[in-house]
C-alpha cells in the first residue's frame, strides 16, 4: 500500500528534511544538501537515537490503529522525497506522526514538515488528510497539527526555494540568531566570525 521506488540520487528531487532545514536557516540547508557538509553534535546524535525505533519498515495494531512505521513517500508533482517516522490509521481516519527528540517547543519548521508529510500523503491516498501530529520525547508529549490550505501553500514555497538553492549554487545569509549557538555545523558556517567582518567593514565605510 505505501511502497515506492527507489529514488535515483542524481534525478533533481529534494529531500523533505531540506525543507525542514531550508525554514530553520537557509544557510544551514545550503551547506547540508547543496555542499554535503554536515558534522553531527550532541543534538544530531540524540536525535538519531530517537528515530532508531521508528527507521524500519514495519506495521502493527496498537489500541485499535494500525501504525506504519517508517514510510517512504515520492512525488514527481512536487519533486519531494519524504520518510515519515509513523502513519496512523484510526478507522476511517490517517495521518503522520513525527518524532523530535527535544520538548514541546512547536517550531514552524516542525510544523511544516508534518504538514509536508501530509501533503504527501493525500497525493498518494488520494484522500484529503486535515492534521498531523509531532511527538516531543524530552516532554513526552504528543500535540496535533492543524493542516490548513494556507500552511500548504507556504510549504509549496519553501520547496521552490529550496530548488533555487540548488540552481543557483549561491550561500544564502544565516539566521544569526540563538539558533547558532546549538547547530551541527557552526564549524563550518562560522556565524560569529562572519558577524565581526560584517562590523568591520561597516566601519571601514
Amino acid at each position: 500500500m505505501y511502497s515506492i521506488e527507489e529514488v535515483d540520487r542524481d534525478s533533481f528531487y529534494i529531500e523533505a528534511s531540506a525543507v525542514n532545514t531550508y525554514m530553520y536557516c537557509p544557510r544551514r540547508c545550503y551547506y547540508e544538501y547543496v555542499q554535503n557538509e554536515f558534522e553531527s553534535n550532541v543534538h544530531t546524535i540524540i536525535g538519531d537515537q530517537v528515530h532508531e525505533n521508528v527507521d524500519e519498515f514495519g506495521e502493527e495494531e496498537r489500541r485499535g490503529k494500525i501504525i506504519y512505521k517508517s514510510v517512504k513517500l515520492i512525488s514527481d508533482t512536487y519533486g519531494v522525497v519524504i520518510k515519515v517516522d509513523t502513519i496512523e490509521k484510526d478507522g476511517e481516519e490517517i495521518y503522520p506522526v513525527e518524532y523530535k527528540k527535544g520538548k514541546k517547543g512547536l517550531w514552524k519548521n516542525d510544523k511544516y514538515q508534518v504538514a509536508l508529510q501530509s501533503l504527501l500523503l493525500e497525493e498518494k491516498l488520494q484522500v484529503k488528510i486535515n492534521k498531523g501530529y509531532i511527538y516531543y520525547v524530552g516532554s513526552k508529549e504528543r500535540v496535533e497539527i492543524k493542516i490548513t490550505d494556507k500552511i500548504k501553500d507556504e510549504i509549496l514555497r519553501v520547496i521552490n526555494s529550496v530548488k533555487e538553492l540548488y540552481n543557483s549554487m549561491k550561500i544564502p545569509e544565516g539566521v544569526e540568531d540563538n539558533r547558532c549557538k546549538n547547530c551541527s555545523i557552526n564549524n563550518i558556517c562560522l556565524p560569529l566570525e562572519r558577524k565581526i567582518l560584517k562590523t568591520i567593514e561597516k566601519e571601514k565605510d
